[in-house]
């Protein structure tokens, strides 16, 4: 049986592992309640392999509701009902999607605005590919060093600190939640095959081989609004500010000042959005010059 994530904490309720039904009746149970959800165009055609019942076929130019967006791998949607077939409901890749705008359920599909696509010749993909792996690898990078900075400053001093305030001794799992983790795999495994990747294919099986692992991040999510209200409390504010601009800012008075603890808390969040936009790109890209995105 198939692990399925979370529902999003965005719609406070959990939707059914639906096995990519057709289910009409499901969507008139959202339209009754007058749920209003993101639309999303779908910006390339989505065939997913295998034989996974929870996953389902989608078309480039069609427009679906996301139901659940907490899994940073796969989403929730409902494909809009026509004449000819029912709402259907199952699992997609996020990077297949683009969101358009918010739509209440009485609306048509007819009220929203065709998709045009636009070709580029292989020269222009593959320069436009070039441009988005060396981003992709740059921007890792430079993650990989705030993440790897966290560890071995704001946390190891914490942990050796001999006079932390019981206020963040006690609150440390709650504040830096399984950063660590996280840490570990994109320095030791993620990072080093995404250097080795020449292609959007290559790309692709990077994410995917490593799908369980990014279920880290859903965890991390969690934890956050906890994390936060406990960050900006006044001890844990004047504990790390003393320890930034006095025993940080001490060790090399050359290097740039030290950015707040919630700037790096805040990396991995921003991070997944950084990888979902590099995804979109690369499927709109492949997908202009014709050829088939799916793996």
């Amino acid at each position: 049986e198939s692990k399925t994530p979370s529902a999003s904490p965005r719609h406070g309720r959990s939707r059914p592992s639906s096995t990519a039904q057709e289910s009409s009746s499901e969507s008139d149970e959202g339209d009754a309640r007058g749920e209003i959800f993101d639309i999303y165009m779908v910006i390339a055609d989505y065939t997913p392999m295998g034989e996974d019942r929870e996953t389902i076929t989608l078309k480039e130019g069609q427009y679906v509701d996301v139901l659940d967006s907490a899994h940073p791998l796969k989403w929730l949607v409902r494909t809009k009902p026509t004449k000819s077939s029912p709402s259907r409901q199952g699992w997609v890749s996020p990077a297949y999607l683009d969101k358009k705008l918010k739509l209440s359920a009485e609306w048509g599909i007819s009220d929203v605005p065709e998709f045009h696509g636009e070709f580029v010749s292989e020269d222009e993909y593959r320069k436009k590919l070039s441009l988005i792996i060396q981003d992709l690898l740059g921007t890792e990078e430079e993650y990989v060093k705030d993440l790897q900075f966290l560890q071995t400053h704001h946390i190891q001093f914490t942990e050796t600190c001999p006079a932390v305030p019981v206020a963040v001794s006690n609150q440390k799992p709650v504040i830096f939640r399984n950063i660590t983790d996280i840490t570990h795999f994109h320095s030791n495994t993620f990072f080093p095959e995404l250097q080795k990747c020449d292609t959007d294919d290559d790309v692709a099986m990077c994410f995917l081989k490593n799908e369980a692992e990014f279920d880290k991040y859903i965890t991390y999510l969690v934890g956050r609004v906890q994390a936060e209200s406990i960050v900006v409390s006044k001890a844990v504010q004047e504990f790390y500010k003393r320890y930034t601009e006095g025993t940080l800012a001490s060790e090399d008075p050359s290097l740039p000042p030290i950015l707040p603890l919630q700037h790096y808390l805040e990396r991995p969040i921003n991070r997944i959005q950084k990888y979902q936009t590099a995804i979109k790109d690369m499927i709109r890209n492949k997908a202009r010059n014709t050829q088939n995105c799916a793996l």
